[in-house]
């Protein structure tokens, strides 16, 4: 399968198998054209450690920035996971069983296709090149 390039993940039922074009062509489709960017703000998180900023002046204002920031990042991790279930086809969450997939398990189906992603890109780039053309083709 690995030749193949399918990618595998947990729907929160069992593991299942896709292919990675479908699942990216679907997921861009459904975050509007740029998953990346639902993404970048869905995890929007400004202030970092009160020892990153030179005054508290500047920590203090990126804490307010942070605050101010919420409702957008609350909004795109929703957008994020909607389309995260439908995408990937999770299996849906039963409240009565606690069966199915819980939001963590959408966020690792996620992570794993990202993961899933880049080591392709990275694969590629190692991959071989062919090599030059003989001076006499075989005949």
């Amino acid at each position: 399968m690995d030749r193949r390039k399918v990618f595998s993940y947990f729907n929160g039922a069992s593991t299942v198998f896709a292919d990675p074009l479908v699942i990216h062509r679907r997921l861009t489709r459904s975050l509007g054209g740029n998953p990346n960017e639902v993404c970048s703000r869905a995890d929007l998180g400004i202030a970092g450690p009160r020892e990153d900023y030179p005054t508290e002046e500047d920590y203090q204002a990126a804490i307010e920035q942070e605050i101010a920031s919420e409702p957008m990042r609350f909004d795109a991790s929703e957008q994020l996971m909607d389309a995260v279930r439908e995408v990937f086809v999770m299996a849906p969450f039963d409240t009565a069983t606690g069966e199915g997939a819980t939001e963590l398990d959408c966020r690792n189906a996620l992570a794993a296709f990202v993961t899933f992603l880049t080591d392709q890109k990275k694969t590629a780039v190692n991959s071989p090149t062919c090599s030059p053309p003989t001076e006499n083709p075989p005949q």
